[in-house]
């Protein structure tokens, strides 16, 4: 009743709203734990840290790129909610490990971070299995996810221009919805249409069948806690060739794994994709089984629910 009173009383806004509904789910549900899947959403939860911390329930906050990354870093509303809130918080879940040492510079705890990775449903993935490694008179290079700054596609297109200027004959296939002006504007200025192709969007599961038919999966980001998208191809054997950023190195071990490149270094992106093309049939097909047993030892489904129940325990 208190809590509609409050509603009625105060400006209807879809920020009040939501406050309504959580407050009512807490009220009937009484949870143990709250799980806060993005951290700017602790917003939503103030009210929480007014309960005295003995019968509140506990609050967990999973820490993932961007709001992580960038957000507190460009909005400085965001870092003072953090600041205030992430030291009385009670556990961090966090999708890799550099992502949960820089969520210490908002005042989390390390002790109480749990660094959790991804997990993969292998068993959906199995039935795209890439089969042949070996490259064909022009090497495809595929890179997927949406268009922003942080996903580097603008270094890429100056690679596979670098890479078209030392006479290699390569296709660049980007699958993303929304192409900005800047990103048509560089192909054309760059004399590239030729060898360009960008995908405004498809179905999962052709994603994966282009995983199949690509030579190179390339994720040439400034900024990302794990890409779910190389683990998709490194599940599906597709051989890659990453920046260095954010927690990438987690999960591309160099040389074994896949290639890794120093983040916004446009000659080593085109010495390592080079490395790659250059490298025997069975080169390419070690660094697929290698790939395919680190997602399988690091981001099984089983595992990842298993870490799970074991982090709500703990922090219970």
């Amino acid at each position: 009743m208190n809590n509609l009173k409050s509603l009625l009383l105060s400006k209807i806004s879809k920020e009040n709203l939501i406050n309504f509904n959580i407050k009512n789910i807490f009220l009937i549900f009484q949870p143990d734990i709250i799980h806060v899947q993005w951290a700017s959403h602790i917003l939503s939860f103030k009210f929480l840290f007014n309960i005295p911390i003995d019968i509140r329930p506990k609050i967990i906050i999973s820490l993932r790129g961007r709001l992580i990354n960038i957000t507190p870093r460009v909005d400085h509303k965001t870092a003072e909610l953090y600041r205030k809130t992430f030291p009385i918080v009670d556990g961090f879940h966090a999708v890799s490990s550099a992502i949960g040492f820089e969520a210490l510079r908002w005042g989390a705890e390390e002790n109480k971070i749990r660094v959790i990775y991804s997990g993969l449903d292998l068993a959906k993935i199995n039935t795209y299995t890439k089969k042949c490694w070996e490259i064909g008179p022009v090497a495809k290079i595929l890179s997927v996810g949406r268009f922003h700054w942080k996903k580097g596609y603008h270094l890429a297109l100056d690679g596979l221009k670098m890479l078209l200027d030392r006479g290699r004959a390569v296709h660049y296939t980007i699958i993303a919805p929304g192409v900005p002006d800047e990103v048509l504007y560089q192909i054309k200025d760059q004399q590239l249409n030729a060898f360009v192709e960008i995908i405004p969007g498809m179905a999962q599961s052709r994603v994966f069948e282009k995983m199949t038919e690509a030579d190179i999966f390339l994720l040439p980001s400034v900024e990302e806690g794990i890409a779910n998208v190389v683990l998709e191809a490194m599940a599906i054997g597709l051989p890659v060739v990453s920046s260095d950023c954010g927690g990438m190195d987690e999960v591309i071990q160099n040389n074994t794994t896949g290639l890794l490149f120093n983040t916004r270094n446009i000659p080593d992106m085109v010495a390592q994709i080079e490395k790659m093309l250059d490298d025997t049939v069975q080169g390419r097909e070690a660094f697929a089984q290698s790939a395919r047993q680190k997602v399988e030892q690091q981001h099984s489904l089983e595992g990842f629910r298993a870490d799970f129940n074991q982090f709500y325990n703990s922090v219970l």
